[in-house]
């Protein structure tokens, strides 16, 4: 995944678990079912062991997202299956200024080949691969050209965010599909990102996703909400997801939740969008 200021041209569920209270540790919850008086949709919570291939997200034991602390083991959090992420998600809220003078933007991934790293085993085995292809295609406030950006991404460790100050990294574990390291294609080869995904699920028949990039070289520390559908995430949602990164257990993460904005979307590119999980590979 990428998103830095270099840019080309071009089933039955099981119990829910009891979430502790948040600590630098643990991840967080806004505790409320309803937001201006309309309904908060809620996921089922499942274990890591009740979810054969299923696509289930965790949740508290009040039902509310589960948003996990960078960089720390949380025995309530695991990743969404590969074929989870596959395809096209609409970026619609962000703590990146990049965006701001942006419209419309969209990250579609596709399985790419394994790299076979020891570490990755278990990712491959389970997963099928360890990498994940990705195309940014997005337009600027005031041209109607859709630009791009490609990028690959391979499984990697988890940062802990308070080691950013140094510059050095602390893997939490092996590769499982919550860490990624991007590296882009083509001219901007060099460049490169590290992302976590700290939460992600259902709601109203929408899938949604919230990740943390880890500052480097060539990105901000930052937050950003995604949405499968191009009409984007319901604002009963998005208020409950910025409840949760106001709560947690990063001071970094709670600072970076308190200034996301919205991504413009237009509709500009309903009809020129990639089609769902496909990419023109010859542009």
């Amino acid at each position: 995944m990428v998103h830095i200021p270099l840019w080309s041209s071009s089933s039955a569920s099981a119990p829910a678990a009891t979430q502790p209270t948040p600590s630098p540790s643990n991840s967080s919850s806004l505790g409320q079912t309803t937001i201006n008086n309309e309904p908060i949709p809620t996921t089922t919570t499942t274990t890591p062991q009740q979810r054969p291939g299923i696509t289930r997200a965790p949740t508290t034991s009040a039902g509310l997202p589960h948003l996990r602390t960078p960089g720390h083991t949380d025995p309530h959090f695991y990743p969404p299956p590969l074929t989870w992420l596959q395809g096209t998600w609409w970026i619609t809220h962000s703590s990146m200024s990049i965006w701001k003078d942006k419209r419309n933007i969209t990250i579609t991934y596709t399985p790419g080949p394994s790299t076979h790293t020891p570490s990755h085993a278990k990712l491959e085995t389970t997963q099928g691969t360890d990498r994940l292809d990705d195309v940014v295609e997005y337009q600027s406030a005031s041209s109607t050209k859709i630009k791009e950006v490609r990028g690959r991404n391979v499984a990697g460790a988890d940062y802990a965010d308070e080691n950013t100050s140094t510059n050095t990294t602390t893997p939490t574990e092996e590769a499982d599909g919550s860490g990624w390291d991007w590296r882009g294609k083509g001219i901007i080869a060099a460049a490169y990102s590290t992302w976590s995904i700290i939460g992600w699920g259902e709601a109203g028949g929408n899938k949604w996703m919230v990740t943390y990039f880890r500052k480097t070289v060539f990105t901000p520390a930052a937050v950003q909400m995604y949405s499968w559908d191009e009409g984007g995430l319901s604002e009963a949602l998005v208020a409950r997801l910025k409840g949760c990164l106001e709560e947690n257990g990063s001071a970094e993460v709670r600072k970076l939740g308190a200034a996301l904005y919205r991504v413009s979307n237009d509709g500009a590119r309903s009809t020129t969008a990639s089609p769902r999980g496909s990419v023109d590979v010859r542009r």
